[in-house]
């Protein structure tokens, strides 16, 4: 699934350990990827927790290279999505 997709978007707070977990492993897996931290934008965050039905952070959102937009969820889906076999 890793191959189809273009880039990744996460979005964070600084004072998250597994939000630095997936910074970490798309660094390592040579992704490419953006950063969007919230810590001075709660209201934001609180609308995309709302909008992909998540609660906690990160929250990784691929977009594939049909520029759909995929949310994957939090550092163990990232994790799990490259440890599946393409």
């Amino acid at each position: 699934m890793t191959d189809e997709i273009k880039n990744y978007r996460v979005y964070m707070t600084t004072g998250c350990p597994y939000c630095k977990k997936a910074v970490t492993l798309l660094l390592n897996k040579k992704k490419s990827f953006s950063v969007t931290v919230l810590d001075n934008d709660i209201e934001t965050l609180q609308e995309l927790k709302k909008q992909y039905n998540w609660q906690t952070v990160p929250l990784i959102v691929a977009k594939t290279k049909d520029d759909k937009e995929l949310f994957l969820g939090g550092f163990s889906d990232l994790e799990q999505a490259f440890s599946v076999p393409a």
